[in-house]
């Protein structure tokens, strides 16, 4: 029954219980309706971010095939490690044919310079601009999309977050895919070499720079030293030479007590002046 103040408790309670029924039933209903599919799906999303982010989507699944990993993987980083070693010695050599090179030959520093600028440039050329502009034709990728791929490979990064020669691309047929597979893997390889000798390279130039600076800070160190060294030598023998005079101006002076009646000193006072003048005679 309505009165003036709103409907009543019992009425608002009703209402309530008649709500929370009906909006459960509708739960239930559509949860048989779209149960199932939304769980397929929600699997499907859930796969499908285990597989899009890092290299792991050739990873093993089962715990053999992980075993297998770890002793394959102990054997084979070695050997890579060799290799990739031999190649950055072998492109180290090939650098160094380069820095040879006279492009400037009446100015050696600038030569040096021309020659170190033509190695950057020939091996981001080769190793950086040329692949990235292969990815990003057939990846379907942006030209920065490929480049950072190009960078984050090979610095060993390896967020995974784009992967060349796995996925959908323009390639379409077999042979050419695994041809590009292939020399995707053999331009990881020079890559890897390459990218590991411009750091070491950069490392060993900060290497240099600071033992240049230590051995300058070392040169300056000792020189202060030796200046000091000389100035207490001079100012020693200035002592010496002073007391001397001072000693030779002293020895062999005649020194008698002034008098009671002369400027007032008694013959107390006089008699300790003649003890410190002896005593000054005798050292």
């Amino acid at each position: 029954m309505m009165t003036s103040e709103g409907p009543g408790w019992k009425r608002m309670v009703v209402l309530l219980v008649l709500v929370v029924v009906y909006l459960c039933v509708g739960a239930a209903i559509f949860s048989h309706i779209e149960g199932d599919p939304e769980i397929e799906r929600r699997l499907q999303l859930e796969a499908f971010l285990r597989n899009f982010i890092g290299y792991g989507n050739l990873a093993p699944k089962t715990y053999p095939g992980k075993v297998a990993l770890v002793v394959y993987a102990l054997i084979g980083i070695p050997i890579t490690l060799i290799m990739l070693n031999y190649l950055g010695q072998l492109l180290t050599r090939l650098s160094t044919r380069v820095n040879k090179c006279k492009l400037c030959s009446t100015k050696p520093l600038v030569n040096k310079l021309l020659n170190m600028v033509l190695i950057v440039t020939l091996g981001l050329t080769i190793l950086f601009i040329l692949p990235a502009s292969v990815f990003s034709y057939v990846e379907d990728w942006t030209v920065l999309e490929a480049l950072y791929y190009c960078f984050v490979t090979l610095s060993t990064i390896g967020f995974g977050d784009y992967i060349a020669a796995i996925s959908e691309n323009r390639i379409g047929h077999r042979g050419t895919g695994d041809l590009y597979r292939i020399v995707t893997y053999i331009w990881i390889l020079f890559g890897l070499a390459y990218l590991s000798l411009l750091i070491n390279y950069i490392s060993n130039v900060f290497i240099k720079k600071a033992e240049e600076m230590e051995r300058l800070t070392k040169e300056k160190l000792e020189a202060e030293i030796s200046r000091l060294q000389q100035e207490l030598a001079k100012t020693g023998k200035s002592v010496c030479k002073t007391a001397a005079n001072v000693k030779s101006s002293v020895k062999g002076k005649m020194w008698e007590a002034p008098s009671g009646n002369n400027n007032g000193i008694d013959q107390e006072s006089g008699s300790v002046t003649l003890l410190r003048i002896a005593q000054l005679e005798e050292t």
